[in-house]
């Protein structure tokens, strides 16, 4: 018995030991992500930014567009979520060899609505619905030119969902922009519908700002002299093969990317635990250090 007492006290002092190991560790890591995070003050431009990251491999690295916060409207007053804008491109499955190719045609930029027109008819076949609405909305999300044909496609996916609201904001839209097929089948719809989509409307704020158009991200592995970086388009389903440019390329690139729009840097550290501890330095639209968040740490 007294043997069992004495291995039991030797663990618990063990696991006791651990935790205040762990947590010390934790707390030196943390203060060294702080230390990191002090270099980038409010004020501070995009080259200076760039110039004052990291060079080791312990963080991973986002640039990106700031998610929005606030609904939007398109370029035919169409309400989106901050949840739904933007929308990421549908992943076809593998086994679909077919589907595989056209979604990658679909993809190319400049985004060309026959090639979306060509998956379409294929999804269609196999009745993939959400996958139609999820297609057409990356396109008229990502394109310049509001395009009628694409929201009468994207109307017909939401009458199969059964989502009238939505298939009806949709022939709206195109009748907006001079469809007459679009005015002839906004027209159809049950007036009681009509009316309690405008009424729903009519809640949100009369200076609800336009969408602005998505922006890529980047994944960055700083070094001294050059930048690895793969970049992520809000048109694609994945990333880009790995890019090498100077520093330089990098700082013009982003400038170049999120000229007069919001932008931010996401800094993640791990450590030799389950949690890991972040920071993030947010850009405004004059292409300066709006603010600093964090760090903090999470599992």
């Amino acid at each position: 018995m007294r043997k069992l007492l004495t291995l039991v006290g030797g663990l618990v002092a063990f696991f006791a030991l651990l935790i205040i190991a762990t947590y010390l560790y934790l707390a030196w890591a943390y203060h060294g992500v702080a230390k990191v995070a002090a270099r980038f003050t409010p004020g501070m431009t995009a080259d200076a930014v760039i110039a004052a990251l990291p060079y080791d491999d312990h963080y991973l690295l986002r640039v990106g567009p700031r998610a929005m916060t606030t609904p939007c409207k398109d370029k035919v007053g169409n309400l989106y979520q901050a949840s739904e804008y933007p929308a990421v491109f549908p992943l076809i499955g593998p086994n679909q060899s077919e589907g595989v190719k056209l979604g990658e045609s679909a993809q190319q930029l400049p985004l060309q609505f026959q090639n979306f027109d060509a998956l379409d008819q294929y999804l269609r076949e196999r009745q993939e619905w959400s996958f139609l609405v999820r297609a057409w909305t990356v396109f008229l999300q990502n394109s310049d030119t509001p395009n009628a044909a694409a929201y009468l496609r994207r109307a017909s996916a939401y009458l199969a969902l059964n989502d009238l609201d939505h298939a009806y904001k949709d022939m709206r839209g195109a009748c907006k922009l001079g469809d007459k097929e679009g005015c002839v089948l906004a027209a159809k719809i049950p007036k009681d519908r009509i009316a309690a989509v405008e009424a729903e409307e009519a809640k949100v704020a009369a200076d609800t700002p336009s969408c602005e158009k998505p922006l890529p991200s980047f994944s960055v592995h700083p070094g001294p002299t050059e930048f690895i970086a793969q970049f992520e388009t809000p048109s694609s389903s994945g990333a880009s093969e790995p890019k090498r440019m100077s520093r330089a390329e990098f700082v013009e690139t982003v400038t170049r990317e999120y000229r007069n729009r919001e932008w931010m840097l996401g800094f993640t550290y791990f450590t030799m635990t389950p949690q890991h501890i972040s920071f993030s330095v947010y850009m405004g639209r004059e292409g300066r250090v709006q603010s600093v968040g964090g760090p903090h740490s999470w599992d």
